[in-house]
């Protein structure tokens, strides 16, 4: 049930727009990328993307670039559209619930500056437009993202650029040599960005195929990593998922109550146990048995390493539209996939020196294996090679940046690479401490680490995320103890414990809703499964 006390809720958005989320922003996005979760995948909200796409006009559907045909459980759609459903949502569930009591405000435009945490209340400053304002809270959620909105570097030039967002940013380039430091998701938005700003993608017969404009011929693109590998097209797999037979909850909390002493190694016997379990071929020609936590994600990595990265790319693609056709899974990702939301219980247990382990290789493998791509991010890959605009370079873990000269030179042990621009696309890691955006904060939030510490036990393996009346729901200041707390799924999980927290505070009613359904069947309605009525983009209020 949610809270039968009526709540007053003020939510701050500094842009201009609310609900929509920073990845999934116009603003922020290239219209054409591709957000790299299904409907099917997404955490469940008043209705399901895909069902709410289905509820538009046809003209509802050309205005993101969509038809009726490209509708499906399973379809990968542009960021911007899942942005346009989000705020869709949001601004449902705001009127449903003032309907149900509750007082809502949202104030766009609005750019909290501190937050500061006094006796019974928390205090939160900041310009709302163009006006200084001050207000107190009883419990404040701090939700603030990644951050995108950086400045460039090298004077302003032009030049390089210490982040692909806002993707604008990459518009009117010169098509030239083209950098970007970075293979995985965020280095393939640049790449896609700046391509689509000096040509355009068609559907040959066989294949998606990329023609440059005739002004663009120079365009050469380069991506770049310490390993020179691209991931690999999103696999199908069966949803809702299949429970673990052998790496379960249970059997890994069995593994953190022995201790921190060997955890990994601990851990990971029973991680190659499930594997030999869901896929005994595939444990014997990769030699599981003789592999450990250090020697596993090399092992997991050769094939793709040793083979030449666009080859590999179309091979894997053929692969996973041959298991889409015939829904076949494959067993052994399927069951590292699985796994990696059961590891990261034991991540926080590890000692220093398994951590330093896990970090070097088993964090890198379950990132690879479910930050797959959708397969149309890879033909557009696939299309820009054949036309002679993409290649990826391996660098090794040593090389470095000279910029003194006209151009941007990365120089490795193997190559000495010279770019017009050059894109840093990396990624946005943990924020520390003494990068937390608010001032106040700083205290409270070691304060809120040392209690973390201190605290014995956990709830059905998850840990309490709010301290005091101030909640944090920030995933990059999550990620040094939680470092798969990315992406809609997180935020979904993390959104519902803090909100029982707060409403067992607030309503003083034991037990609160431990789900985020629970929360949402109390927006919908308790005797009501019916949702309530999508509205068309045109109709979407500011």
């Amino acid at each position: 049930m949610g809270s039968n006390v009526p709540l007053r809720i003020t939510i701050y958005e500094k842009t201009g727009s609310a609900g929509t989320g920073m990845p999934y922003r116009q603003d922020t996005n290239h219209e054409a990328l591709l957000a790299n979760i299904a409907s099917i995948e997404l955490p469940p909200l008043l209705v399901s993307l895909a069902d709410w796409l289905r509820s538009l006009s046809q003209g509802g559907l050309e205005s993101l670039g969509l038809t009726a045909h490209d509708v499906t459980d399973r379809a990968f759609f542009p960021r911007v559209t899942l942005g346009t459903y989000f705020r869709d949502q949001f601004f449902q569930l705001v009127e449903k619930a003032h309907s149900l009591g509750h007082r809502v405000e949202v104030l766009t435009h609005h750019q909290v500056d501190d937050i500061q945490a006094a006796e019974g209340y928390v205090t939160v400053n900041g310009i709302g437009d163009g006006v200084a304002f001050e207000a107190k809270f009883d419990h404040v959620v701090v939700a603030t993202g990644h951050t995108v909105d950086r400045q460039d570097a090298a004077g302003g030039d032009r030049t390089y650029f210490d982040s692909p967002y806002p993707t604008w940013r990459l518009q009117g380039l010169p098509a030239g040599r083209i950098g970007i430091l970075g293979t995985s998701l965020s280095g393939i938005d640049a790449a896609i960005s700046i391509a689509l700003d000096h040509g355009e993608f068609t559907d040959a017969p066989d294949a998606v195929s990329f023609v440059p404009r005739p002004d663009a011929e120079a365009l050469r693109i380069t991506m770049m990593s310490r390993n020179g590998l691209l991931p690999e097209a999103d696999f199908f797999c069966p949803f809702p998922y299949q429970q673990l037979e052998v790496f379960t909850q249970e059997a890994v909390d069995e593994a953190i109550k022995a201790g921190s002493d060997a955890l990994l190694d601990r851990v990971m016997s029973l991680f190659k146990a499930q594997l030999e379990t869901s896929d005994p071929q595939w444990s014997r020609a990769i030699r599981l048995s003789r592999l450990d936590a250090d020697s596993f994600p090399p092992a997991y990595f050769a094939p793709r390493a040793e083979s030449e990265p666009f080859s590999w790319a179309r091979a894997n693609l053929r692969e996973v539209m041959a298991n889409r056709a015939a829904s076949h899974t494959v067993p052994w990702r399927y069951a590292i996939l699985r796994m990696h939301e059961i590891m990261e219980d034991a991540v926080a247990h590890f000692s220093a020196e398994d951590r330093k382990r896990f970090d070097r290789g088993m964090k890198r493998m379950f990132i690879d294996n479910y930050a797959a791509i959708p397969p149309q991010s890879v033909e557009r890959l696939l299309a820009l090679h054949e036309a002679g605009v993409l290649s990826i370079e391996r660098l090794g873990d040593d090389y470095e940046i000279d910029s003194s000269g006209r151009a941007h030179c990365v120089k490795s042990a193997t190559a000495s690479l010279n770019f017009d621009v050059l894109i840093n696309a990396v990624g946005e890691g943990a924020v520390k401490d003494d990068d937390i955006l608010f001032a106040g904060l700083k205290d409270h939030f070691a304060v809120m680490e040392e209690e973390s510490e201190a605290r014995s036990g956990r709830q059905e393996g998850s840990p309490s995320l709010a301290s005091g009346e101030i909640h944090i729901a920030s995933l990059p200041w999550l990620l040094s103890d939680r470092p798969f707390i990315q992406g809609l799924v997180s935020s979904h999980e993390l959104g519902a414990e803090i909100a029982a927290d707060i409403i067992a505070k607030i309503s003083r009613q034991q037990p609160a809703p431990a789900t985020m359904d629970d929360l949402l069947m109390s927006v919908r309605g308790a005797d009501s499964d019916q949702a309530v009525e999508a509205r068309s983009p045109e109709t979407l209020g500011s």
